[in-house]
């Protein structure tokens, strides 16, 4: 069965993310629309469902990391703090935040406390982590049948036409050149060698 490893960081966390919001349970701040997200940041995050997809991120790198403390995840979503014509230098993210969330995804059963004092994932947070990860790798599977279809579907398309101008090119001499344009047309989809052969029998 896919696992989380196996599934890009970008596709997982949007859909733990949406899962999180659909299912309702995450307990989510009232200060989440106001609050910055470390020190160095001028605003609020612009996006209204950050803290689902903070929450995502949090869950996806303790299971891939088993434990992980407060400040490992301050350090990994801290940015570059500007300091005008200084250079810049790195800043660790707000670790009210980062405890914030862990302990909203403790009360749902996802992360534990470790012995060593920091969080780890749960047997039901590892277990809902998969299942996302299964969907995932499931739609993407589904997404790529269809393009295969469409594709299918159009070459046959093409190649329908295609047989249809060459069967008129002979049996209508009248029109030859008009027929000629519309294989020029279709060239993309007919050999070369074919288009060669058609034009030294008429000739």
């Amino acid at each position: 069965m896919p696992g989380v490893r196996d599934v890009s960081a970008d596709a997982f966390i949007t859909a733990y993310a949406a899962h999180l919001k659909r299912s309702g349970k995450l307990e989510v701040p009232t200060w989440v629309d106001v609050v910055k997200t470390g020190h160095y940041k001028e605003l609020a995050p612009y996006d209204p469902d950050w803290y689902y997809v903070r929450a995502a991120a949090v869950a996806r790198h303790i299971y891939l990391r088993k434990s992980v403390g407060i400040g490992a995840l301050a350090k990994l979503h801290g940015g570059r703090n500007r300091r005008g014509n200084r250079p810049s230098h790195h800043a660790d993210a707000s670790q009210s935040v980062q405890r914030k969330v862990c302990q909203s995804l403790e009360k749902i059963g996802v992360l534990e406390l470790n012995e060593d004092g920091g969080r780890r994932i749960s047997q039901d947070g590892q277990r809902d982590l998969d299942r996302i990860a299964t969907a995932v790798v499931e739609a993407a599977r589904e997404r790529r049948r269809t393009r295969t279809r469409t594709r299918t579907r159009q070459r046959t398309t093409s190649d329908r036409v295609n047989t249809g101008l060459v069967v008129l090119y002979f049996i209508r001499p009248s029109v030859r050149p008009i027929h000629s344009f519309l294989l020029l047309a279709h060239f993309p989809t007919l050999p070369l060698i074919t288009l060669l052969l058609l034009f030294m029998i008429a000739a």
